[in-house]
């Protein structure tokens, strides 16, 4: 009876062990390359914990005014520069600064240089942005 029971805990850890071992890696929403502007609800994407999925109307409530929090979309990604007073003086936006605000689709005024990246690696990333 012993030996019986054995033999059945063995085949079930086997075979949980197959399963995990043989299964497709699955990354979470986190882990997903948002930054490239990438659709976030590709097969390849556990969204389970997705962070959210800004419309433009929604992402212009953050605005900054009023004690709100400050987001910014660039490039389908909604970043939180909130605790970050100096981000519109970061060589991060080309010379229009004067259309550059919180709560708004930044991607076109973006420079694209190395320090543009430093800072956007260093803000926290809120979601996505729909278009």
């Amino acid at each position: 009876m012993k030996a019986r029971n054995y033999f059945i805990i063995l085949i079930v850890l086997s075979t949980v062990i197959f399963a995990v071992g043989c299964s497709k890696k699955v990354k979470s929403a986190v882990e997903c390359d948002m930054t490239e502007g990438k659709n976030m609800t590709t097969a390849n994407c556990d969204m389970t914990n997705a962070p959210k999925v800004f419309t433009l109307d929604e992402l212009s409530k953050f605005d900054g005014q009023n004690g709100r929090a400050s987001y910014i979309a660039i490039n389908s990604v909604v970043y939180d520069v909130t605790n970050y007073n100096k981000w519109r003086e970061e060589q991060l936006f080309s010379n229009c600064k004067e259309k550059v605000a919180a709560g708004k689709d930044l991607s076109q005024y973006v420079i694209n240089t190395n320090e543009a990246k430093q800072f956007l690696d260093s803000v926290p990333k809120v979601g996505g942005l729909k278009k």
